[in-house]
């Protein structure tokens, strides 16, 4: 049993099996409970200030989820903070981030209320190079939080049409997928309500307790495919992006950015 089919097509092929077996089974995470508040009630509670720009990331300090990528992107952008919440040892990605000169917008942390933390950014990024499902792109959707995430694993199959999809380990994708989202309103307020969408047709607690009772009385499970719209609405009809946002196409995966050079962002 796995998270996600695509997850056990994973593990199909490293078994060298042509296909999944028919009793092997994916049966998804269910929906945690997020205590909700405001933007600004979270900042208050976590000292940030207002006028702060928060790209958040979440995961163990190890290789695979690739901060040092995301400490490369942070300085090409500038002015924007990077709050990284992770166990392990910080002491390498700080040191990058020394030798990069952005430092002093960099923090480590590690928090048993991610809501909060995530409900206080502005954007979540998440740059694993791999995932069977990644519970922390779901508790961003949760949030409303506007996500990129990169395409690996379980992640499509997870967040669909909720956040943006990045290539993995493609610096310039990046850094143009954060400085774009974090300068537009608009984009901003049109991926928190994808997110948003996204997040709330998702199974519950008894929803996936029934899924796991029914496969262990009958040997099978009838699961209802989550839906994805084209034209969610937005979160207030009276913001001064709405309109924009309405208007926007989003790519969820760009196609390449193999010809780009690192943009100088001012």
């Amino acid at each position: 049993m796995a998270p996600t089919s695509s997850s056990l097509k994973q593990l199909s092929r490293d078994l060298t099996l042509p296909n999944p077996p028919s009793h092997w089974h994916a049966i998804s995470h269910p929906k945690p409970e997020i205590i909700q508040c405001s933007k600004r009630s979270a900042r208050e509670q976590l000292g940030w200030s207002s006028n702060d720009r928060v790209v958040l990331a979440v995961g163990r300090l190890i290789p695979l989820k690739r901060f040092d990528l995301m400490l490369q992107a942070i300085a090409a952008i500038g002015s924007a903070r990077l709050v990284i919440l992770g166990s392990g040892d910080n002491q390498p990605l700080l040191a990058i981030a020394d030798n990069l000169g952005c430092r002093s917008r960099v923090s480590i942390e590690v928090t048993d209320d991610i809501g909060l933390y995530l409900q206080a950014s502005d954007i979540y990024v998440s740059t694993s190079q791999t995932e069977s499902f990644g519970m922390a792109n779901l508790e961003a959707m949760i949030c409303g939080v506007p996500s990129i995430c990169t395409a690996v694993g379980g992640v499509p199959e997870v967040v669909a049409d909720g956040a943006q999809l990045i290539p993995v380990d493609n610096l310039n994708a990046l850094i143009c997928s954060i400085s774009t989202l974090l300068n537009s309103p608009g984009q901003q307020s049109l991926w928190s309500a994808r997110a948003l969408n996204r997040s709330s047709q998702w199974p519950s607690t008894e929803d996936i307790a029934r899924q796991h009772l029914q496969l262990y009385t009958t040997g099978s499970i009838e699961q209802t495919a989550l839906t994805t719209s084209s034209n969610p609405k937005l979160l207030s009809p009276n913001s001064p992006s709405h309109h924009w946002g309405e208007s926007l196409s989003p790519c969820p995966l760009p196609v390449s950015y193999t010809h780009l050079t690192l943009p100088t962002i001012h």
